[in-house]
């Protein structure tokens, strides 16, 4: 948010119009200042960010016996897949009369019921998985 803040600021205050030389209005843009700082706050990100993904790939979330690092990839791979089957629910059996009379038929390969089962056990273990790395991101303090 402070880097957005300055980046406006900046916009804002790197030019000035003026018609007169007696209207002509001092913003007090520095670009090397502005520049400084907002070069400051990529490096108190990235040195956050480093801080927070060895404590995601070194910390284990004991009941799920693997690290939050590893509990986030699963998460998106559950994710992934659910957005997947829900589209499987919805393809039918059909039948038409092809270009030269003949009836084609297309049918279903597998059980919708157990597509939508498949996909409610996901929304569960998704749940559970979001749970456990939020309980896990409560209780763990980090030193920055």
């Amino acid at each position: 948010e402070q880097k957005n803040i300055l980046i406006r600021e900046e916009l804002n205050r790197c030019v000035a119009s003026y018609v007169t030389e007696a209207d002509k209005v001092d913003t007090g843009y520095n670009y090397s200042e502005q520049q400084a700082a907002i070069d400051g706050i990529d490096d108190e990100m990235r040195r956050l960010k480093s801080i927070l993904n060895r404590v995601n790939a070194t910390v284990k979330i004991k009941e799920l016996g693997m690290t939050i690092s590893e509990a986030l990839v699963k998460l998106a791979q559950l994710n992934s897949k659910r957005a997947r089957l829900q589209t499987l629910p919805t393809v039918q059996s059909s039948r038409r009369v092809t270009y030269n009379g003949l009836i084609e038929f297309t049918v279903c390969n597998f059980d919708t019921e157990v597509v939508k089962c498949d996909i409610e056990t996901l929304r569960t273990q998704i749940s559970e998985l979001q749970m456990a790395i939020d309980k896990i991101n409560l209780n763990h303090q980090v030193e920055v």
